[in-house]
C-alpha cells in the first residue's frame, strides 16, 4: 500500500512509530515512556486493516502487540483517528494512523514497528495485512492519444523488450462514458505490456484528460529507469518513499 514519505514530524515513513520498551500499555496501564532513550530497534512496517458495517457499525477495540485496547467508537465517528493515535501512541513514538471512510468501507491505516493484529467491529474479527518492504517509487507519466508505438523498456544491462498496443488506436472522442472505456482498456493493455516487457512497476493508471483532448499514463516504479513508448520516455515525476508488497503491484 502506498503511503506519504513525510508525517507531520517531517519523518520519513519507515522512521515512524519507533516502539516503546514497555510492554503492556493500553489506557488501563499507567506506565508510559515518554522518551525514546530505550526504544527497540524493531522493524517499522505498514498495517492495513478494512472493515465493513456488515457486523454493526460500533469499532470496538483494536489488537495492538498482543494487547486488546478498547475503543468503543463508530466507524464514522470523527474523533475515531484521535483515539486510535492515543493508543498507539502509548507503545510508539511519532506516530501514525489513518482512518478512511469510503462506500461503507472503513480502512485503518497504521505504520509503526508494533503490531496491530486485528480490530473488532461488532461480533466480527477483522485482521490486518502487514507490509514490511520499503522501497523509494518514482512516478513516470506521459500523455497519449491515437496510434501508439510499441512499449519499450531498456534495463540496466542495455538490454531493450518491448510490446505492442493490442488495441491501438487510443482515440479521443469527447465524449466521457466512450473516453472513459477508452481509458479503461489503455490501462488493460498497458499493464499487460508492462508485465509482457517485465518492466519493475508497482502500479499503473491512465486518466482521461478533456484539457488535452487525450490520456494521461502514469507508472509508479521501485527502479531508477523510465519506461518508453516508442523512443520517448515517461516524464519522472518525482519519488517518495512507500511499503510495497506483492498484492500492491
Amino acid at each position: 500500500m502506498r503511503v506519504p514519505i513525510l508525517n507531520m514530524f517531517l519523518l520519513a515513513a519507515n522512521m515512524l512509530g519507533r516502539l516503546r520498551a514497555n510492554p503492556a500499555a493500553c489506557p488501563t496501564n499507567s506506565m508510559k515512556l515518554p522518551a525514546c532513550n530505550d526504544c527497540t530497534d524493531d522493524p517499522v512496517c505498514e498495517d492495513v486493516i478494512t472493515l465493513t458495517k456488515d457486523e454493526g457499525n460500533v469499532l470496538v477495540s483494536i489488537d495492538i502487540q498482543g494487547e486488546t485496547c478498547p475503543v468503543n467508537l463508530p466507524l464514522n465517528d470523527p474523533n475515531i483517528e484521535t483515539k486510535l493515535h492515543e493508543i498507539v501512541a502509548k507503545y510508539e513514538i511519532d506516530t501514525h494512523v489513518s482512518v478512511a471512510v469510503e462506500d461503507g468501507k472503513c480502512t485503518i491505516r497504521h505504520i509503526g514497528a508494533g503490531t496491530l493484529d486485528n480490530a473488532v467491529v461488532g461480533n466480527k474479527t477483522y485482521n490486518t495485512e502487514r507490509c514490511c518492504n520499503f522501497v523509494t517509487v518514482t512516478t513516470y507519466k506521459t500523455y497519449a492519444t491515437g496510434t501508439l508505438p510499441d512499449l519499450k523498456y531498456v534495463n540496466a544491462d542495455g538490454v531493450e523488450t518491448s510490446e505492442a498496443f493490442p488495441n491501438s488506436p487510443y482515440d479521443y472522442a469527447g465524449t466521457a462514458a466512450v473516453d472513459a472505456a477508452t481509458a479503461a482498456q489503455l490501462e488493460t493493455d498497458l499493464i499487460a505490456g508492462l508485465d509482457a516487457i517485465a518492466y519493475p512497476y508497482t502500479s499503473a493508471t491512465v486518466t482521461v484528460s478533456d484539457d488535452d483532448e487525450g490520456f494521461f499514463l502514469c507508472v509508479e516504479s521501485d527502479g531508477s529507469i523510465p519506461v518508453m513508448i516508442g523512443s520517448l520516455p515517461f516524464a519522472n515525476c518525482g519519488s517518495e518513499g512507500a511499503f510495497v508488497c506483492g498484492e500492491d503491484k
